[in-house]
């Protein structure tokens, strides 16, 4: 049933979850970057850390940040007409900063080898 709903087209997600490797993988991450992920990951295999989900934090893009003079709006109050408005993006919080992107990471990358738009 579930690959009829995929077209027959069969996912298959490296469950292999190597903390260490993934980790060292992550090439542009400076050393601080990867302490932080480390701890938190095994803060939260041992117990230590429980507050995973849902802890992002919404923040504006570097460089998105516009204004204009002259706008105008819909009748639900959303502005139109405006192409250079900054989008609003969630990012992980310090304590999502865990497992949750590393299987995140690996489901990605799945997707990705079978739907290159992605």
């Amino acid at each position: 049933m579930t690959t009829d709903f995929f077209d027959s087209q069969r996912y298959v997600v490296d469950t292999k979850l190597d903390i260490a490797s993934w980790i060292d993988s992550r090439e542009a991450w400076g050393k601080g970057k990867r302490m932080k992920y480390l701890k938190n990951m095994l803060e939260l295999i041992d117990g230590k850390r429980t507050k995973t989900i849902g802890t992002f934090k919404a923040m504006v893009k570097s460089g998105e940040q516009f204004t204009v003079d002259e706008y105008t709006r819909d009748d639900d109050g959303y502005i139109t007409g405006v192409s250079n408005r900054p989008r609003n993006i969630c990012v992980p919080d310090d304590d999502g900063c865990s497992l949750l992107t590393m299987i995140q990471s690996h489901l990605w990358r799945t997707i990705k080898q079978n739907n290159a738009g992605f």
